[in-house]
C-alpha cells in the first residue's frame, strides 16, 4: 500500500471469521520519503499452542505473525528486510511504526495445515517524521549513568491526540568494554501482555543492534524484563503511545555504565557484582541495579568528612590570601617610609664648597623661619638657597654645585645673581632600627663633603680647627614645628648671618661649618 491513501484498515484474510490453513500474506506499507508508516493492532488472535506469552520466534512455531522494516542499501535496487518481532497468541503487537532510514513495512500472516483462528484487525496511517528521537528519546553518549523518563512522568503520559501518537527513542552508548544496565525503578504502561497484549501503548528494548526487541506493557514487570543487559555497549529504548491510548503513570528507568567482570577497580555493588565508576557513589542514585543499594549506604559519613574538607580548603584559602595581602601591605608602608626618609645634600661654590643636611624642622632665627639644623653661611660672601628640589643656589656670583647621595657632582652651571628663598624638607621619623642605619649613611655623607670642603678651600681655609664636626640627632615634630615649616619662602633680607660658631636660640647647640 502507498502513502497516497494516509490511513485505513487491513485485516487478516476472512476476519473476523478464522483464516484458511497452509496461507502466506503480505502486507507493504510504502511511506514518502519524508513520512513513516505506523501500525495499530486493534483484534489479535493467533494460533499458539506453548504457554505462556506468545512473544518471539522460540515460541510461535505453528501460526504467526511477523513484522519487518525493508531497507534498500545505497546504489541497490535490492531490498533488505530485518525482523522487528514474531507474535501468536492473544498478545497483540504494540504499536509499531517504520524506522526513519526504513523505506518501508511489512506484515507477514502465516499458518500451518491445522487449527485456525479469527487472525487480526489493524489500523495504518502514514505521517510526517518527528525529530530523530520523538518527543522526549535522545542519544546518549559519554555518560556514566542517568534517567530515562515517559513524558510527563510522574504525572500520567495521556492520551496523545486523537490523529496521533507519542513516540520516544533513547541510543544509549558507553565505551568499549562496558554494558548498559538498565532497570526500571518504576513502570505503569497500559496494556497486559498475558491476556491481551500491549494494543495501545508499549515499550521495547533492543539489547544489541541487531536484536529483536521485547514489548513491554502492563502494571508490573517479570523479573526477567524488569532489569535488563546490553550484550554490548550500545542499547535501544523506545516508547509508542497510539492515539487510541488512555495514559497512565508511565515509568522511570536507570541505566548505569557496568563493567560485568570480578575484577574491579572502581566500586563493586554487593548483590548485583556489577563493577560501576567509582563517582556514581553517594550521588543519590540506586545505579547497582535491582534490589543493590550497595552505593548509596554509608554515604551520610562520606558527605560529612567531605564538607570538612571543603570547609578546611576555603580557609586555608582564605588565609593564605589574606596573609598576601598584609605581607603586600607591609612591603608597600616599609618601602613608602623609605622613599621619604631620604635626606638632600646641598653644597655651595664660591671659591669653596659647603654641605648642609637638613634633617630637622624650621627653627626661628633672628625672628625668621630657618631650617633648624642647616647651615647659613657668610663665608666667601655666599648665602645659599635651600629648595625642596635638593639644589642650593648661591645669592651672589659664583656656581650652583649639584651632588648626590654620595658626594659626586651630577650638575654645576653659573649662577645669576637673584631673589633668595630658603625652604626644607621634613623627615618622618623612623623605628630605631631604620634610623640607626640612616644616621650611618648620613655620618659617611657628612664625612665625604668635609672632606671636599678642606680640599676645594685651600688656601682660603690653612686651619682645619676652623672645621667643626657635628652630629645631628633627628627628633619627632610637633604640631608648632609642622606649621612653623609651611610659612612663606624666605627672602635674602630675612636671612640674618651670624658669624662662625653662632649658637641657635631654639636648640642651644653650637651649630658650625
Amino acid at each position: 500500500m502507498s502513502s497516497s491513501q494516509k490511513s485505513g484498515t487491513f485485516n487478516s484474510p476472512r476476519h473476523p471469521s478464522n483464516y484458511p490453513s497452509n496461507t502466506t500474506c503480505e502486507f507493504t506499507f510504502k511511506p514518502a520519503h519524508d513520512e513513516v508508516v505506523e501500525i495499530v493492532f486493534v483484534t489479535f488472535k493467533i494460533r499458539n499452542d506453548n504457554p505462556g506469552t506468545g512473544v518471539g520466534v522460540h515460541r510461535c512455531q505453528e501460526d504467526w505473525m511477523e513484522l519487518f522494516n525493508i531497507y534498500r542499501p545505497r546504489y541497490s535496487e535490492k531490498e533488505r528486510e530485518v525482523l522487528k518481532g514474531r507474535y501468536c497468541g492473544e498478545t497483540a503487537p504494540g504499536p509499531t511504526q517504520s524506522e526513519r532510514e526504513a523505506v518501508g513495512l511489512r506484515v507477514v500472516l502465516h499458518t500451518d495445515h491445522s487449527g485456525v483462528y479469527s487472525g487480526f484487525d489493524a489500523i495504518y496511517i502514514f505521517k510526517k517524521k518527528e525529530e530523530t528521537f520523538g518527543v522526549c528519546g535522545g542519544n546518549i553518549t559519554e555518560s556514566e549513568s542517568g534517567e530515562l523518563l515517559s513524558p510527563n512522568f510522574p504525572e500520567n503520559y495521556g492520551a496523545p491526540d486523537k490523529t496521533d501518537s507519542s513516540y520516544c527513542d533513547w541510543y544509549i552508548q558507553v565505551r568499549p568494554g562496558y554494558k548498559v544496565l538498565l532497570w526500571f525503578q518504576s513502570f505503569a504502561v497500559e496494556g497486559n501482555p498475558e491476556e491481551r497484549g500491549c494494543p495501545a501503548a508499549a515499550v521495547r528494548v533492543w539489547k544489541h543492534e541487531d536484536d529483536i526487541p521485547v514489548d513491554m506493557c502492563g502494571d508490573a514487570l517479570p523479573s526477567d524484563q524488569i532489569q535488563i543487559l546490553s550484550q554490548g555497549s550500545v542499547l535501544r529504548m523506545t516508547f509508542l503511545a497510539a492515539a487510541r491510548a488512555v495514559g497512565a503513570k508511565g515509568f522511570k528507568a536507570i541505566w548505569t555504565e557496568v563493567l560485568d567482570s570480578p575484577q574491579c577497580n572502581q566500586f563493586l555493588c554487593k548483590s548485583t557484582n556489577f563493577c560501576i565508576p567509582r563517582s556514581l557513589h553517594c550521588d543519590g542514585v540506586a545505579n547497582c541495579g535491582l534490589s543493590d543499594f550497595s552505593d548509596e549506604e554509608r554515604c551520610d559519613k562520606a558527605r560529612g568528612v567531605s564538607l570538612v574538607m571543603l570547609t578546611s580548603i576555603v580557609l586555608g584559602v582564605s588565609s593564605s590570601v589574606t596573609l598576601v595581602v598584609c605581607l603586600w601591605c607591609q612591603k608597600r608602608k616599609l618601602s613608602k617610609k623609605k622613599e621619604n626618609s631620604m635626606a638632600h645634600v646641598h653644597a655651595y661654590e664660591k671659591g669653596a664648597r659647603f654641605a648642609a643636611m637638613d634633617i630637622r624642622p624650621a627653627t626661628a632665627i633672628g625672628g625668621h623661619a630657618s631650617p633648624r639644623g642647616s647651615v647659613g653661611s657668610a663665608l666667601m660672601g655666599g648665602v645659599g638657597q635651600h629648595s625642596r628640589s635638593g639644589h642650593v643656589t648661591p645669592t651672589s656670583g659664583g656656581r650652583r654645585v649639584e651632588y648626590n647621595d654620595f658626594g659626586e657632582v651630577v650638575n654645576s652651571r653659573p649662577h645669576t645673581p637673584g631673589l633668595t628663598q630658603t625652604t626644607h624638607t621634613q623627615t618622618p621619623m623612623l623605628n630605631q632600627i631604620q634610623e640607626d642605619h640612616y644616621m650611618h649613611h648620613m655620618q659617611q655623607q657628612e664625612d665625604r663633603l668635609l672632606h671636599l670642603l678642606h680640599h676645594d678651600m685651600g688656601h682660603g681655609l690653612q686651619d682645619e680647627d676652623m672645621i667643626h664636626h657635628h652630629h645631628l640627632q633627628p627628633r619627632d615634630i610637633d604640631a608648632d614645628d609642622a606649621d612653623q615649616m609651611q610659612q612663606d619662602d624666605y627672602n635674602e633680607e630675612d636671612i640674618q648671618e651670624e658669624p662662625l660658631g653662632f649658637t641657635s636660640s631654639a636648640s642651644k647647640d653650637p651649630l658650625m661649618w
